[in-house]
C-alpha cells in the first residue's frame, strides 16, 4: 500500500464531513463591497479541522485569527484553491492558502488554512 493510500483512509477515518464550495470571480461594486459571480458549486467530503490558536505560528504573526481552521484533505481532493470556502461546525471559512504535502516526490495531502467569514 502506497502513502497516499494510507493517509487518505486515516483523514477517511478520523475526518468529519465538510462541505467545499467553488466559488466564481470575485468583483467589486464601486462602494469596495465583494460581489460573486459565475457559478458556485458544492461538494461533501471529509477532512480532519484543527482551529488555530494562540500557540499556532500563523496566529502569532497575525495572519490568522483565533478561531480560524487549518483542515487536512484527501490527496484526490478537488477545488482546493484560495478564495474557495469550506464549511464546517455550522460555519463558513474562506481559503487562504493551501499546501501541498509530499512524500517520495507523489502528493500525501493538502494542508488547507482557512479564514472563518
Amino acid at each position: 500500500m502506497a502513502f497516499d493510500e494510507e493517509i487518505n483512509d486515516e483523514i477517511t477515518l478520523l475526518g468529519e464531513t465538510v462541505t467545499i464550495r467553488s466559488v466564481g470571480r470575485k468583483l467589486y461594486n464601486k462602494h469596495g463591497d465583494i460581489n460573486i459571480s459565475g457559478n458556485t458549486s458544492d461538494r461533501v467530503t471529509v477532512s480532519i479541522p484543527n482551529i488555530l490558536g494562540n500557540d499556532d505560528l500563523e496566529v502569532q504573526e497575525g495572519k490568522f485569527q483565533n478561531g480560524d481552521k487549518r483542515f487536512f484533505f484527501r490527496t484526490y481532493e478537488l477545488n482546493m484553491s484560495s478564495s474557495n470556502r469550506v464549511f464546517h461546525d455550522s460555519k463558513w471559512y474562506e481559503i487562504e492558502e493551501v499546501l501541498k504535502h509530499r512524500l517520495q516526490n507523489e502528493i500525501a495531502g493538502y494542508e488547507v488554512l482557512a479564514r472563518k467569514i
